[in-house]
Formats: C-alpha cells, sequence, structure tokens
C-alpha cells in the first residue's frame, strides 16, 4: 500500500502538480527534486544560532553569501557587513567549519576576547600555514601535530626588547648602514648620490635585505635581487595559495615565484650545513639567527623532511618577517615623507636625541639604543609610527573558540555566548577607523593623535594623548588610548611575541634613512602615498605597489 501523505506540506505540492503535468512529469519531478534538495540544503544547513549569541546577519546569497564576500573584498568584506548592521557584535554564516563566524568591533568585547583564555591563536597557525608551503602528505601531517608550537611559544623570550631582539635589530640596521654607504657613500668630490628610477622599490629591497640579514642570518641570496623580487611577486597574490585550487593557473606569475624561492633555499641547504651564533660574534657563511636555527630545529627529528621541506618552514619565517616589518617600514617612510614639514621636525628630533646620549657608539648601536625610550626621547617620531599601524593594518585577529565561552560588552553590559569550533575576529580595518574614537578625520594620517600632552592640572607624572573620543571614565592602555581599539599587534596572552623588536627595528630603520641620506623626488615634490590596493585576505599590512612614481635622488646627509 502507498504511504499516505496527511499534512498539507511541501510533498503535496510536488504531487499536485505532477498530476497537473502529464506529458513534462519527469522534467517537473527533476526540477522540483532538485529545489527540494536546495531547499533542503539552505534549510538544515544553515545554522543553528542560540538566543543568548550575537545576532545573526545573513548575506544576501544563501550559504556561500559571505564565502564569496571574502574571498573577493579581503577585509574589505568586513566594513561592507558592519555598514549594514552597525552592531557590537554579530554572527555570520558561512559554508565550512561550524558554519558560523563571530565579528566584532566593540573595544570592550575586543579586550574581553583578549582576555578569555579559551579564545585562543594557537590552534589556527596550522590550517593558515599549510596551504602557502609545498608539503607532502607526511610532511602536512607532521605540521598538523603541532610541530611548531615550541617554536612559537619559544619567540617572547628570544624576541624581547633585550637579548636576541636587540641583536635582531642591530644587525639589520648594521646592514642597511653598509647598503646606505655603498650606495651613496662621500666621494672625493662631496657627498655622494645615486639617482633611483624607483625610490619606492629601492627602499622596499633595501630594508628586505638588511632584515633578512638580521633576522634570518647572514645568508648569501639575502643579497640576490632576483630573489627578493621573487619574494615580493609572492607576497603580491598570496592569497590564491590559500583560495585557489589551481594556483598555478589562476597565478602563474606568484606560482613561479614561489617555485623560484624555494629552489634557491633547497640549493641553499644542500650545498651548506647552516650553523647558529649571536651576532655579537660575527657572521661566517651560513651562520643562521637563533630564531632561524629554533624554527628548523623542529624538523631534526623527523628523517623524512629533505632539504626542500625546510626551505618551506624558512620561507613561513621570510614571510612573517618581511610582510609585517617591512611593509610597515615601507608605509611609514611613504607617510613621513610625503610631509616635508614632518620630515624636518624628525630629522631634528633623532638628531637633538642622538646628541643627548653622549655616546661614541656606532650610529646603528646609537640608534638600537635610541629606539627603546622613544616615547620620551622621540616622541613625534614614535607617534608617527603608532599613526601609521592604526593607518595600514589591515587584517583581522582571528581566535578559535576552543569551548564554549561567554564574553561581556562591558562592566553590566550584555553577555555573549560563543559557541566552541567557531572563529571570533575582530576587524582592524573597523577598529582603527571607527570616527567614535578616532574623530571625522580617522581616514588621515595625523601623527598628532598619540603624542603625549599634559593637561594643566595634571601631575608631573600624568601623560595622555590627543585620541578622539577617549572618554572620561574610560579604560586606556599605555599609548593612552581606549582598550580595544587600537590593536596592531593583537592582545592577551597571545599578543604578537614580535612586536618589541618589530617596532624598534621599524623605528631604527626609518631614523636612520631621516638621518643619513636627503632623499629627493623629481622637482622636489613630496612623496605621494598611494592608495591600499586591494586588500587581500592575507593582508597584515597594505601591500606594498609593485611600482612608485617616486623618481628621484638619494644623497648621503651632512650633520
Amino acid at each position: 500500500m502507498a504511504p499516505r501523505i496527511e499534512s498539507e506540506g511541501f510533498l503535496v505540492i510536488l504531487f499536485d502538480f505532477i498530476k497537473q503535468h502529464p506529458l513534462g512529469s519527469m522534467y517537473a519531478l527533476v526540477g522540483l527534486v532538485m529545489v527540494l534538495i536546495i531547499y533542503s540544503v539552505y534549510r538544515y544547513a544553515l545554522p543553528r544560532v542560540d538566543s543568548r549569541e550575537p545576532p545573526l546577519v545573513n548575506p544576501r546569497i544563501p550559504l556561500i553569501g559571505h564565502n564569496i564576500a571574502l574571498i573577493r573584498d579581503g577585509p574589505g568584506a568586513w566594513l561592507k557587513i558592519h555598514k549594514k548592521r552597525s552592531l557590537p557584535i554579530v554572527t555570520l554564516p558561512v559554508l565550512g567549519g561550524t558554519g558560523k563566524i563571530y565579528m566584532t568591533t566593540s573595544p570592550s568585547l575586543i579586550t574581553a576576547m583578549f582576555a578569555s583564555p579559551t579564545l585562543q591563536f594557537t590552534p589556527l597557525l596550522t590550517p593558515i600555514v599549510k596551504p602557502f608551503v609545498q608539503l607532502g602528505p607526511q610532511q602536512a601531517r607532521d605540521f598538523e601535530s603541532g610541530m611548531l608550537l615550541g617554536w612559537v611559544h619559544s619567540l617572547p623570550r628570544m624576541l624581547s626588547s633585550g637579548g636576541a631582539g636587540r641583536e635582531v635589530t642591530a644587525a639589520a640596521l648594521e646592514d642597511l648602514r653598509k647598503q646606505i654607504g655603498g650606495a651613496v657613500g662621500e666621494t672625493q668630490v662631496g657627498r655622494g648620490e645615486i639617482e633611483v628610477a624607483d625610490i619606492g622599490m629601492w627602499i622596499r629591497d633595501v630594508v628586505s635585505r638588511a632584515l633578512i640579514k638580521g633576522l634570518i642570518g647572514n645568508v648569501p641570496w639575502a643579497e640576490d635581487k632576483t630573489f627578493i623580487q621573487a619574494f615580493w611577486d609572492l607576497e603580491w597574490e598570496l592569497d590564491h595559495f590559500l583560495t585557489s585550487p589551481i594556483p598555478a593557473w589562476t597565478v602563474p606569475r606568484a606560482f613561479k615565484a614561489r617555485t623560484h624561492v624555494l629552489d634557491v633555499l633547497e640549493a641553499w641547504f644542500t650545498s651548506t650545513t647552516p650553523t647558529t651564533t649571536t651576532h655579537s660574534e660575527g657572521f661566517g657563511p651560513g651562520v643562521l639567527s637563533p630564531v632561524a636555527v629554533k624554527l628548523l630545529s623542529a624538523a631534526d627529528p623527523l628523517t623524512h623532511w629533505t632539504p626542500r621541506d625546510r626551505a618551506t618552514l624558512l620561507l613561513f619565517l621570510i614571510h612573517v618577517a618581511l610582510s609585517n616589518v617591512v611593509q610597515t617600514t615601507w608605509w611609514f617612510f611613504a607617510h613621513v615623507y610625503s610631509d616635508a614639514k614632518l620630515v624636518a621636525a624628525l630629522q631634528d628630533e633623532v638628531k637633538d636625541a642622538l646628541a643627548a646620549t653622549n655616546t661614541t657608539d656606532t650610529t646603528a648601536n646609537a640608534l638600537v639604543d635610541l629606539t627603546q625610550s622613544t616615547s620620551q626621547s622621540c616622541p613625534l617620531l614614535r607617534a608617527s609610527l603608532l599613526e601609521t599601524q592604526r593607518v595600514v593594518t589591515s587584517t583581522p585577529i582571528v581566535r578559535s573558540v576552543t569551548a564554549d565561552t561567554i564574553i561581556s560588552d562591558g562592566k553590566g553590559g550584555r553577555e555573549y555566548l560563543l559557541e566552541k569550533g567557531a572563529f571570533v575576529l575582530a576587524p582592524r580595518t573597523i577598529v582603527h577607523n571607527d570616527a567614535k574614537h578616532w574623530g571625522e578625520d580617522a581616514e588621515e594620517f595625523q601623527p598628532e593623535r598619540f603624542l603625549p600632552r599634559q593637561p594643566a592640572a595634571a601631575a608631573a607624572t600624568t601623560t595622555t594623548c590627543t585620541v578622539v573620543g577617549n572618554g572620561a571614565n574610560a579604560e586606556k592602555g599605555r599609548d593612552g588610548v581606549v582598550r580595544g581599539t587600537f590593536i596592531p599587534f593583537g592582545g592577551g596572552r597571545e599578543i604578537c611575541p614580535g612586536r618589541y623588536v618589530a617596532t624598534s627595528t621599524v623605528l631604527a630603520m626609518v631614523a636612520m634613512l631621516l638621518t643619513t641620506v636627503d632623499i629627493k623626488t623629481r622637482r622636489d615634490a613630496p612623496v605621494k602615498v598611494p592608495g591600499p590596493g586591494k586588500l587581500q585576505l592575507t593582508t597584515v599590512v597594505w601591500r606594498i605597489p609593485r611600482e612608485t612614481s617616486w623618481r628621484g635622488s638619494i644623497q648621503s646627509r651632512r650633520g
């Protein structure tokens, strides 16, 4: 006996439709079955949202709309979602994982996110790294087992403001000094000068080499311009290695660049036995820094790891360093040199600070020492870097929800449930440009936001910052801004372990450029700061353009 359909539901409508179309019943049946499948997938694939979870923001295209937006717009997708629903925190249904992502732009919720021990970045490390490197199945399983965690946990100690961290900055700065001296050293006629077809690319390349020398070691490929160019060709299209199943077709230039970089590193590993030393002991051929050796040692017990596999580990370290520090340095330079008055003010500030030290040390070491106390010795230089970070840092801070977690929007504020297995993120593109905290000119470069000032009735030991919207009772961080509104390095237990050495290195490099060379574009026009270009999922800092129009000269500076 045929089953009896008692409900007046979807199946009744389906059978009635078929009865009314006897000639095309097969086509009608196939079409309606497809509709039924789509409906079922949509109905049952949508994430179940608890009433305590953040409000749901559905995409225009069911199921995959937010995924498409992320691939297409990168960090810009978060801004569009925020404009659609300007809420402290929202739930975004996505395809994959648990089917949901939480996005918060509330400073108090961001602070709570950093404080929670169950919201962690470490579980995301391996999934983020794997698509960028070429590993076989066995090596991929090694990644998944957490082989990088020991190295990550050792970084805060290695890269503290002293010790190896200071040596990294000093070595990088010394190499930058040598490059500048080699290019524009004093001549018998007078000050050395070179014409540069693209000042922007010159800055990128000399800083890239210097940072590799400082963080990785005295390696020959740091001086290979083809290697440096290949790295940046890869960096420019890095997103495709995360989102495209066939990057060899979608981004052939970047794919070839990655192959070239790995070929160079593999050949070096094959022909050299890298050793380690502290920078102060001097460099020899093949000498690696302790940071690089510690990373590579993770593969020492794994006899199946080939020189090619080790090359992928080293490429990961190069990416972490250059994509953050070099790009921040580049945009710091661009914003500073777009304002001739700011350049002059910074040159005077750094010169006076160096004179006040009464040191007979080398310029490189003196500048490294100077960067340890810029809030007192070079407040404008420091403020200019902080403002650069505010403007150009674009990726979201992401945490994995490792257990059901309740976070609160401030004391007495609303509480939200974050379910285990989901992700929660804080989009810096929005947080760093929120007019409520930074003023209506939030999208403009204004170093004065971070300049310390003394209120008339304040004690001599108290400083605040000229940041709009702090509020009299708002909880503020060390930079005088509301906690959760300025997060270039993240926060909490998993704040960026290299923040001290990164900050010191960027400050010292720009300070060296300011004090050792005069950089002039044609007709002495200020540098024109490019726009951010296309923001991608992996765009931690705005991408350096492939080229600029900054043609001009670089001349050694007197005094």
